[in-house]
C-alpha cells in the first residue's frame, strides 16, 4: 500500500506501508477503528518520508480505547518506530533517533548496565522497553532501573509484554525535536507513579533536571556531577559537554566507588 502526504512544501512523497499490514489484524470493528489506522499509517508514513525533520506525532483516541494486547501488536507489527500511550489514552509516535541521541542513549544504559553487572542490585532496561504505570499510560523511558526484588515479584507473563510496574530510577535525554514541558510532564508522573529518582537531561540548554520522590525539583548546570545514591550505591555520572560548531555534544561516564 502507498500513501501520498503533502510535505508542506508543496510537493508530494510517497511512503510505502511495508511491515504496518498487521494493523488490520488488531481487531474487527467499526468504522471508528479504521480511522484510527487511517490517521496512524499517515503519521507514521509522514515520518517516513520527512525522516529526522519530523517531530513526535500526538493522536487524540479520546472515542477509541486501544486494549493493552490491541497497543502490543501495533508496537510490535512496527518496531522501527517507538510508541507511547498517555493515561488519557493519546498515543504517542515517535521517529527514530538521530546518530548523536542514538550514541548518547547507548552510553547512558551502558554505564547503568556495567553498575548493575557489579552490583547485581536489579535488572536494566533500554528504550525500547514499555512499563505500564498505574495511572494506565505506558511509558518508555531512555533508560531504566528496577529492584531485583520487585522484578521478580512479577509473574513471567507480566515480564514478557509491558511489566505492569513503574521503575526505581528513570533517565530522560532530551533529542533536539523534544519539547521541554511534555518532558517535565512526563517526569511528574513518573514520580507518580512511585518513582524514586529521576534525571532529564537537557542539553540544549546546558541542564540536568533532578527528581527525587517527595523533593522538589533540582535544576543544574552542565558539567556536573550526578549520584545515585542512595538508591544506586556507588554509581557516579560525570557529565562532559563539548560545544562544537554550535552542537552539544555530551558523554556520561559512569563510575562505580568501592568501598
Amino acid at each position: 500500500m502507498e500513501i501520498r502526504v503533502d510535505k508542506g512544501n508543496g510537493e508530494q512523497g510517497t511512503g510505502n506501508s511495508k511491515g504496518l499490514g498487521g494493523l488490520q489484524n488488531l481487531i474487527s470493528v467499526p468504522f471508528s477503528f479504521v480511522r484510527l489506522l487511517i490517521d496512524v499509517l499517515t503519521a507514521i508514513t509522514r515520518l517516513i518520508i520527512l525522516g529526522k525533520d519530523m517531530n513526535t506525532v500526538t493522536l487524540n483516541l479520546d472515542t477509541i480505547h486501544l486494549t493493552d494486547e490491541q497497543f502490543y501488536q501495533l508496537c510490535q507489527n512496527n518496531r522501527e518506530f517507538n510508541f507511547e500511550s498517555t493515561a488519557k489514552g493519546e498515543l504517542i509516535i515517535m521517529p527514530p533517533v538521530g546518530g548523536e541521541s542514538g550514541n548518547r542513549d547507548s552510553e547512558l544504559i551502558a554505564d547503568l548496565v556495567i553498575w548493575n553487572r557489579q552490583n547485581a542490585l536489579g535488572f536494566t532496561f533500554s528504550s525500547s522497553t514499555i512499563f505500564k504505570l498505574p495511572n494506565g499510560a505506558k511509558r518508555s523511558p531512555d533508560a531504566a532501573w528496577i529492584r531485583r526484588e520487585r522484578w521478580e515479584a512479577l509473574t513471567p507473563e507480566q515480564r514478557r509484554k509491558f511489566p505492569p510496574i513503574a521503575p526505581d530510577f528513570v533517565i530522560e535525554l532530551r533529542s533536539a525535536t523534544d519539547d521541554l514541558q511534555p518532558l517535565r510532564d512526563k517526569m511528574q508522573e513518573y514520580m507518580d507513579a512511585g518513582v524514586e529518582l529521576a534525571w532529564l537531561i537537557n542539553p540544549q540548554q546546558q541542564q540536568v533536571e533532578i527528581y527525587r520522590r517527595g523533593q522538589p525539583v533540582e535544576i543544574r548546570n552542565l558539567p556536573t556531577e550526578l549520584s545515585g545514591e542512595p538508591l544506586l550505591p556507588g554509581f557516579l555520572a560525570v557529565d562532559t559537554s563539548i560545544r562544537t560548531f554550535g552542537t552539544i555534544v555530551e558523554t556520561l561516564h559512569a563510575t562505580s566507588l568501592h568501598k
